[in-house]
This record gives C-alpha cells, sequence and structure tokens, in this order.
C-alpha cells in the first residue's frame, strides 16, 4: 500500500507502508485481553479499605491503593534507573578522557 501527501503544490511525498506483522497483532490482541481482564477485576474488587495513617484514618477504594502502589514503584524504579545511567554516562566520560589522554601521551613519545 503506498499513500501518498501533498508537501507543497508541486511536490508529492510516498510513504510506503510496512505491514503490520503477526508479532505485532498478538501483541496488540493480548494487551487489549489483559486491559479489559484488569477492568473487570477492579470492579470485582471494588471494595473500601481502612489505611491508617500517623494522623487519621482514611477510607479509600482498594483499587486506588493497588494504582498508588504501582505508580509510586514505577517512578521509584525510574528515578533509581536513572541515576545507574547517569553514573554510566559518567564512567563513559571518565574512559574516554583517559584514552584521549593515553593517545596523546603515545603521540608525543613517538
Amino acid at each position: 500500500m503506498e499513500n501518498t501527501q501533498n508537501v507543497s503544490s508541486n511536490t508529492t511525498t510516498i510513504i510506503k507502508e510496512e505491514p503490520v506483522s503477526i508479532w505485532k497483532k498478538l501483541k496488540y490482541a493480548l494487551g487489549a485481553v489483559l486491559a479489559i481482564l484488569l477492568i473487570i477485576l477492579v470492579f470485582q474488587n471494588w471494595k473500601e479499605i481502612n489505611i491508617n495513617l500517623l494522623i487519621r484514618d482514611i477510607i479509600v477504594p482498594f483499587p486506588l491503593v493497588i494504582l498508588a502502589v504501582l505508580l509510586t514503584g514505577y517512578i521509584w524504579g525510574n528515578i533509581t534507573g536513572l541515576a545507574k545511567v547517569r553514573k554510566k554516562n559518567k564512567d563513559i566520560r571518565n574512559l574516554q578522557k583517559r584514552v584521549i589522554e593515553q593517545n596523546d601521551a603515545l603521540r608525543n613519545n613517538v
């Protein structure tokens, strides 16, 4: 399949669309099934629970507690992952500087 799209009045760009692979179709179907199961699970377990905080007690629906815990874990995982990436990037920069310094030292000795 080819779609044409007018970029200006004189030129036309041809965009070739790649067919969707069976794995992508399977991934979309599996995602849709899991989303439906998650919605069913949430509505079947919509019970309110009592949470004891330091100052007072609050009553919240159980799925909201699960969502808050999942979001907290996701955010914490991204923050710690970002710190690891930054440390690795710093190590890479330091090693690159050492390689440049050693190359310069070799050139000066030759």
